[in-house]
């Protein structure tokens, strides 16, 4: 299973020729018929792409993709490039998408890990480096003595690199898991941000394996600590020969953007289209960043705990370009709101009392519906069933009210907050029953405004409060009822009521 995470690695060395390095990546959103597609497998292959060749001096042509492809497939082209293999310098493998503790799930298919391993050192390299991005992806290394910890200790010899790495994104009993803001996985994420120069913590314009891996175990640890499903670990297995810690990316080959951040906040690099993250880097306050990137036109995008704000910057080769935090632009939170190919969807339950000219007030009501979230929009359907008495020249009168209702609500939030307000609108079936008299029945309408404020506790579950006033159209029984259900005259009725519910996510 996975929800996501994990990516790239690569040791390079001045003068790369073709042939020298190679990689293999494997991307794929479906695993098992019981596993959830996943959104993002795609992205991250692209991710661990463009990180190679841009700073790891890996040919394009000796990056090899596969996609959608089954755990045979897979195998084959292992086998293809054992036969191919002379003796690389590198031999880089990749795999993003589901597993469990045992094996890579793919397209209906298993790949045990025993079985990858045997293929992988099949291939002639003195370095073999392979990152797995799946939960439970730690049970890739299990046999050799996997471990959890916050950094490499590693001392390689540069001319004589040999040996063996495994990374995995998380431990073997660990979830890994997706960023919706980061349009990929949470490890990946760090990893490619670190490759880029977060991690490099001396300042020689140099990541090694050692700096990368800390950087984004840290950085994973932190994004995931409020996860209901646990934190995430990733872990590695090594073995090594030398004196040096490896040298993953090089970062006085292409261009650069200092960040330096007048608040504590976080800062997401994209493309010009914002269609890809390049980048995520929290930044505290005073500090910087330096990334490496290919020359072309980004949006660098801020969230405080004050509010948000963006900046469009364009980079030409040999840049060597500072973004100060306080030069970036405000701009609303509702600009920034999470995406998705189907937004967020969730699950909702709310009682409260209403009010109208068929009751006094105190009747009670219930909510049950289906909310999707995309942006600063909310749509949202769901079932009402209100229920009350009155006694009128007394005479007690049963009141019962089934609606089907939807809408739609624009959102302002604030942080945990979000700020809500939109039409909703409704069938309503009312039925009354007297002692001693035939039951009434009418069919009708609601049409009111609803404003909502909700509270996010924690991922996945909020509380929220909301007010509706509007009208209730129904059949009046002015006329003698026929098989029970009243003929009468139209009538518009005013309408209101108060409810606290909570939503789930799933």
């Amino acid at each position: 299973m996975r929800r996501a995470v994990f990516l790239c690695g690569v040791l390079c060395c001045a003068g790369a020729e073709a042939g020298e390095r190679v990689a293999l990546i494997v991307s794929n959103d479906t695993g098992l018929s019981d596993d959830a597609p996943l959104k993002y497998t795609s992205a991250d292959a692209d991710r661990i792409a463009d990180v190679l060749t841009e700073l790891g001096e890996f040919q394009r042509a000796d990056v090899h993709r596969m996609s959608g492809k089954s755990a045979a497939e897979v195998l084959s082209k292992l086998d293809q490039l054992a036969l191919a293999s002379s003796r690389w310098k590198t031999f880089f493998f990749f795999y993003s998408g589901h597993a469990d503790a045992s094996a890579l799930r793919m397209a209906g298919s298993t790949l045990p890990f025993d079985t990858m391993r045997q293929h992988l050192s099949a291939v002639k390299a003195d370095l073999h480096v392979s990152i797995l991005d799946a939960c439970q992806s730690g049970g890739a290394a299990r046999t050799k003595g996997v471990r959890e910890a916050p950094a490499f200790d590693v001392r390689i010899n540069d001319d004589a690199i040999e040996g063996t790495v495994f990374i995995s994104s998380s431990a073997p009993d660990e979830q890994s898991y997706e960023s919706e803001d980061a349009r990929g996985a949470v490890f990946t994420s760090h990893w490619t941000a670190g490759l880029r120069g977060a991690a490099d913590r001396d300042g020689d314009n140099q990541v090694t394996l050692g700096e990368a891996y800390s950087y984004a175990y840290s950085q994973t640890l932190r994004a995931t600590l409020l996860s209901r499903a646990g934190p995430q670990h990733p872990t590695y297995y090594w073995n090594f020969s030398g004196k040096r810690d490896p040298v993953l990316t090089v970062l006085n080959t292409s261009a650069h953007l200092t960040i330096v951040s007048d608040v504590d906040a976080r800062y997401v690099l994209f493309d010009a289209q914002e269609r890809d993250v390049l980048a995520e880097l929290p930044i505290e306050r005073g500090d910087k960043r330096r990334v490496a990137v290919a020359p072309g036109e980004y949006v660098v995008k801020k969230r405080g705990a004050n509010g948000l704000a963006v900046a469009r910057v364009e980079i030409t080769k040999g840049d060597d370009r500072i973004l100060q935090g306080q030069q970036m632009k405000p701009v609303p939170f509702v600009r920034l709101a999470r995406k998705g190919p189907l937004g967020g969807m969730w699950l909702t339950a709310a009682a409260g009392q209403y009010a109208s000219a068929l009751g006094p007030l105190g009747h009670l009501h219930f909510d049950l519906g289906v909310e999707w979230e995309r942006g600063p929009w909310l749509l949202f359907g769901g079932l009402l069933v209100a229920t009350g008495s009155e006694t009128q020249a007394g005479l007690t009168t049963a009141d019962t009210l089934v609606g089907l209702t939807g809408g739609a609500l624009f959102s302002l939030r604030l942080g945990q907050v979000a700020l809500r307000a939109g039409p909703l609108a409704g069938l309503a079936y009312v039925r009354q029953a007297s002692f001693g008299q035939k039951p009434r029945q009418s069919l009708g309408a609601l049409l009111t405004l609803r404003v909502r404020l909700d509270i996010d506790l924690v991922e996945r579950f909020s509380l929220f409060a909301l007010i509706d006033g509007g009208a209730q159209g129904i059949r009046l029984a002015a006329r003698p009822e026929r098989d029970g259900f009243s003929i009468g005259s139209f009538g518009v009725l005013a309408y209101a009521s108060y409810s606290v519910g909570a939503r789930f996510s799933w």
